[in-house]
């Protein structure tokens, strides 16, 4: 099992929902999308992902945070 899998596994990560806008569009994405994404993402994508949860979580940070940058993210890139 990777690290995103168990950790995602093991951590209890409250399910967040949004509205994100982007070129006058509303996209509506969930935690479950985004961590999802993550775990199908290119190896290099995935190393750098892991190196900020292994951050965040030593930082005791809020993942949900992050969750929504990288939602973000996936709106704005999504062709």
């Amino acid at each position: 099992m990777s690290f995103l899998s168990k950790f995602f596994e093991e951590k209890e990560i409250p399910y967040a929902f949004w509205e994100i806008e982007h070129n006058g569009m509303v996209h509506f994405i969930d935690t479950d999308v985004v961590i999802e994404n993550i775990l199908i993402a290119p190896e290099n994508e995935k190393k750098k992902i892991t190196e900020t949860l292994k951050i965040l979580d030593f930082k005791h940070a809020n993942i949900v945070d992050y969750l929504y940058f990288l939602a973000t993210a996936l709106v704005k890139n999504y062709k």
